[in-house]
């Protein structure tokens, strides 16, 4: 009892954590309406989605597509972002722009950084959850 208790309070973290990702993200959307953008930067939108998706299901213990999938994806979007940087560093022009990249960066990184390592437990470590998932379908 006490460790289904554990592991339930563990989740209630994550679970808090998807929200505030998915209020992040609706905000971002919302923005959409007020900035003018690149056609680039619409064509990337839906892609903080798809994580988004990994994360509610690590969070909720629900399967969600596959495992391999998610292996593929967190590898996927772990270079989509570092690619993503490069090219985005490469247009800062003035050092006071550079300052303030590095300090948003830094700031993403750490609220974006659980998300990776949820997609990380979910893809990687949650065999109990995959395994029953399979066993369902038998």
């Amino acid at each position: 009892m006490f460790q289904t208790l554990k592991k339930q309070s563990s989740r209630n973290g994550w679970k808090i954590y998807f929200w505030f990702v998915a209020a992040l993200l609706a905000l971002k959307y919302v923005s959409l309406f007020f900035i003018d953008e690149s056609f680039y930067k619409y064509f990337t939108r839906p892609i903080p989605i798809i994580p988004l998706a990994g994360l509610y299901g690590y969070a909720y213990r629900k399967t969600i597509i596959g495992a391999v999938f998610w292996k593929i994806w967190l590898f996927l979007i772990l270079i989509l972002e570092v690619v993503y940087h490069i090219i985005v560093g490469r247009t800062i022009l003035s050092q006071q722009d550079i300052v303030f990249a590095i300090i948003l960066r830094s700031i993403l990184f750490v609220i974006m950084l659980p998300e990776y390592i949820a997609l990380y437990f979910y893809a990687f470590k949650s065999q109990e959850l995959w395994e029953s998932e399979t066993s369902k379908e038998v």
